[in-house]
């Protein structure tokens, strides 16, 4: 998520593609006129493809890949998952023999080596380099939605991590009225843990959003990842049967065991 994260991916992507094609992928530039495979996912920012050379063709990648004009933005394409390989075969594929420039943080969902092999099976190069601007930003990983308790309070306990300094606000709202919210300071690469109670929960089901907020100041370069729907489950009715009963206290008009209907969690 930061600079030196970042670069140790992306090294750790260029020491396979070195070991796929042997000595030919330089540390430095490429050539003029060369393709620009430039990834464009979450884990990069927003930063976009402004440093690009004014001489590369781009070919926008994230979960598909496009052609892009030179000098336009490569938008509207999903930023979800990364398909570098998918990117690099097409480079080769319709642009045979041209060396390639791949701007990315090493992550990916597909096979990389793979494409990477057919640039250089079309008489191409390609060349590796880390974004100009690494992600700063801030998003919740996970979160747990439970009851404390008969009758007692709901608590959310929520991860999440940065890749930036600064502070947020996490919250959590029900039926969109906030509950709980606290704020929290941020430090670049860390991952923390924090719970937060809804002191009233309903006894039905219920619907929750957890949320991380960046406060001002403080960059959030994925608003995708700010926020999880939670479910609460409703509690449930069950009976408990205390005491014996037995043939002959029935036929002796005994009294029976004591039945008490009780609320509990399911």
């Amino acid at each position: 998520m930061d600079r030196t994260t970042s670069l140790l991916r992306l090294g750790i992507a260029a020491a396979a593609l070195t070991a796929a094609w042997g000595p030919r992928l330089p540390g430095a530039g490429a050539p003029l006129g060369h393709v620009l495979v430039f990834d464009i996912s979450a884990s990069l920012g927003r930063s976009g493809a402004a440093a690009a050379p004014a001489t590369a063709e781009w070919l926008a990648v994230a979960d598909g890949q496009r052609w892009v004009p030179l000098g336009a933005a490569p938008g509207g394409l999903a930023r979800e998952a990364t398909m570098l390989g998918a990117a690099l075969a097409e480079a080769a594929a319709s642009r045979r023999g041209r060396d390639v420039l791949l701007v990315s943080d090493g992550r990916a969902t597909d096979d990389g080596s793979a494409g990477a092999r057919a640039v250089l099976a079309a008489g191409g190069r390609v060349f590796t380099r880390p974004p100009a601007n690494p992600a700063a930003d801030v998003g919740l990983l996970a979160a747990r939605l439970e009851r404390l308790g008969l009758g007692g309070p709901a608590r959310a306990t929520l991860t999440f991590a940065s890749s930036t300094a600064g502070r947020a606000r996490l919250s959590l709202a029900r039926a969109g009225l906030l509950t709980a919210a606290q704020d929290v300071v941020l430090e670049p690469g860390t991952r923390q843990t924090l719970t937060l109670l809804d002191p009233e929960p309903p006894a039905g089901a219920a619907g929750y959003l957890a949320r991380v907020e960046a406060l001002p100041g403080t960059p959030d370069d994925d608003p995708a990842n700010d926020a999880l729907a939670l479910g609460l489950a409703p509690v449930q009715a069950s009976v408990r049967v205390w005491g014996d009963l037995d043939l002959e206290a029935l036929r002796g008009g005994e009294d029976g065991p004591e039945i008490s209907r009780l609320v509990e969690p399911g």
